[in-house]
């Protein structure tokens, strides 16, 4: 998710939970003046291209029909990351993490 993705989303957000909003006071809200100069045009410009937000009259925003809605299915969250298996060389007593910058060897079996 890029930077503007992540403005897009929070300006749909204000409207998801604000309704019709003037461009200063969704400015506001928003926190537009931390953004940078010419971020929140941009991307109040590009919402409304992409049809998250539309335009309800001069200077008057809401959110648009391609926003998701409240209570809408969220796309399933990304699976936490689990720690590789290690992959087992034929040799008894040594283990081989692949991808690290040197064997890692495991001397559990070995006998003394």
């Amino acid at each position: 998710m890029t930077a503007r993705d992540r403005e897009i989303d929070a300006i749909a957000a204000i409207l998801a939970g604000s309704g019709i909003l003037e461009r200063p006071q969704l400015a506001r809200l928003a926190h537009a003046e931390l953004w940078g100069p010419g971020r929140f045009s941009a991307a109040l410009r590009e919402a409304v291209a992409r049809n998250r937000v539309r335009r309800t009259g001069p200077g008057q925003y809401a959110l648009g029909p391609a926003a998701p809605r409240p209570g809408d299915a969220q796309p399933p969250a990304d699976p936490p990351a689990t720690a590789a298996e290690p992959e087992r060389s034929g040799e008894p007593g040594i283990t081989i993490f692949f991808g690290r910058s040197r064997p890692v060897h495991d001397v559990s079996g070995v006998i003394s």
